[in-house]
This record gives structure tokens, sequence and C-alpha cells, in this order.
């Protein structure tokens, strides 16, 4: 919920991943293989199985763990997929098991060229533009809303705003 300069509140709305905005590494992407791959295939040698990495893009395209573009070559997706035997990933003695949504991003993400991205915590802020003569919150939020194809609702009357208030 975000209070606007104009007395007004907005719900602050998201898309699903994929349904406008392009599919973000950090966003989309480290999510699933952080929950669900990077115990055997992240950045604890000493747990790691298959002697690959998946959080190095260098490591998983070397392995073709990731074929980048190129999803059906890409032995994440095949394992993902796979049904029986010791190719399931991830490993059923791990009680972990993908979404056919979380499947379907990353075969996504693949065809889209698997670009890895920093982890946002090293990544600089980057301040957004706004009009000098607008308040700025309410300048990025009238965007927002219209990127959605949606109209703020009108300001409440006294009566609702106090109401509101107590």
């Amino acid at each position: 919920l975000l209070a606007t300069g104009c007395g007004c509140f907005v719900f602050a709305l998201s898309l699903p991943a994929g349904a406008a905005e392009p599919i973000s590494y950090n966003r989309d992407v480290r999510p699933i293989l952080s929950e669900n791959c990077f115990f055997c295939h992240g950045p604890d040698q000493n747990k790691r199985k298959g002697k690959f990495r998946l959080d190095v893009r260098e490591d998983a395209v070397a392995k073709k763990a990731i074929v980048p573009g190129k999803p059906e070559e890409s032995e994440l997706i095949r394992r993902i997929r796979a049904t029986a035997g010791d190719d399931v990933m991830p490993p059923p003695e791990t009680h972990k098991q993908l979404t056919p949504a979380q499947k379907e991003l990353l075969r996504r993400w693949i065809t889209a060229g698997a670009k890895y991205e920093k982890h946002w915590a090293y990544v600089p802020p980057v301040k957004p533009v706004t009009p000098p003569d607008k308040d700025p919150v309410d300048f990025l939020i009238r965007q927002r809303l219209r990127k959605l194809g949606l109209k703020p609702a009108p300001q409440a009357d006294r009566r609702t705003l106090a109401r509101r208030l107590y």
C-alpha cells in the first residue's frame, strides 16, 4: 500500500513473471535455483556434486547444463523434466519439486539467452528520472499505473479520509 502526495492510497501491483516484463535472473530465476539447486551445485565446494556450479554462468555453460538460446540442449532442462532414475532433479530425497510454472520459466530464461545478473546487493541503485516540478512518488505511481493500463482512484471525500486516519 503506497501513500501518495494527493491524500489517496494506491496498492502496489506486480505482474506475474514473464507477463509483460522480461525475465530477470535476480527476481525470477535466482530464487528457484537457490532454493532447489545451489545446495548441490552452488558455492560450497564441500557439498558440490557433479563438479560444476549453477551459480556461475561460465561453469554452467562449460558443462552444458545451460546452453543459452537452446533449452532442449540444456542438461538443466532435461534433468528437471526427467521423471525416473538418477536423472531427476532436484533429487527425490531432497523432497523438493519444481512446479510446472517454474520449469517453464527456466526454459524461457534459457531461450532468452540465460543472462545472469550480479547479486542485487552489489548493484548500485539508480535513481529514476522524474520531472523536477512534480512529486516524484506520485509521478512514479502514475507511470506504473499507466503501464498496467489502470487509472488512479479519485481522491476520497474528507469524511472518508478522516475515517481512514482513525
